[in-house]
């Protein structure tokens, strides 16, 4: 599956989009105690603050938020809202039991195959 081109997204990895927040959820931030919104505050479990944030980039058009992964900066995530446009990439393939993509995962997660 790919994402429409022309489609925005708000990036939690970029600086720039954090000094933004910083200065948009300055409130919040103080209200939940946490003094600054750095890479680890952009990845808090504090739902409050990463609710407010997606819930602030549905409402703004974005079409999903890229973030880092609070495993590790390495892994990129996308949570997709439900106003993207995605397209299915054909032919679809199968993802075989032994891909050695699958099995890191699994066993980075403690998952079985």
């Amino acid at each position: 599956m790919r994402l429409r081109p022309g489609q925005s997204w708000l990036d939690l990895r970029a600086f720039d989009t954090r000094e933004a927040l910083r200065r948009q959820f300055a409130g919040e931030l103080l209200a939940l105690g946490i003094a600054d919104l750095d890479l680890s505050g952009a990845l808090t479990s504090e739902r409050a603050l990463t609710q407010g944030i997606a819930g602030w980039a549905y409402d703004t058009g974005y079409h999903g938020v890229a973030y880092s992964s609070r495993f590790d900066v390495a892994f990129n995530c996308w949570a997709v809202f439900d106003n993207a446009m995605i397209e299915p990439i054909l032919p679809f393939r199968r993802i075989r039991h032994d891909n050695p993509d699958l099995r890191a995962a699994a066993t980075l997660f403690g998952l079985a195959v």
